[in-house]
């Protein structure tokens, strides 16, 4: 199941730079010191840390959630090898052996009968 529509029709799905994070949050900071060595606005101060502190945030959750699916996708393929290579291929396999083997028996039984049965 994907994401949902809106999601995909509103929002390009892309990563998160790191060297643009970092240089947004450095311009912030920077900011925040300039108005408060020329006496700024109080107001301006808050808005610029909050916008830092808020991006920190942000991209912390959002490394934590990369990794969490980079875990996923690890584990996915692994059960995925398991699944297909170690069961489907081996019992499918077993199956077709068994088959053929079968398909012999059948074959042979049937032509003994005609056989019995015609004399």
């Amino acid at each position: 199941m994907g994401a949902p529509a809106f999601l995909i029709k509103n929002h390009k799905m892309q990563g998160i730079s790191d060297t643009r994070h970092r240089q947004l949050v450095d311009a912030l900071l920077q900011l925040e010191n300039v108005l408060n060595d020329r006496g700024g606005a109080p107001k301006d101060i808050e808005k610029a840390a909050d916008h830092r502190r808020q991006l920190i945030e942000m991209k912390a959750n959002y490394d934590h959630f990369v990794s969490q699916l980079a875990q996923q996708i690890d584990a996915y393929f692994a059960e995925y090898e398991k699944a297909k290579v170690k069961f489907l291929g081996v019992k499918s396999r077993e199956l077709k052996r068994q088959i053929a083997r079968e398909a012999r028996m059948f074959e042979l039984h049937r032509n003994n009968g005609y056989k019995g049965y015609g004399t």
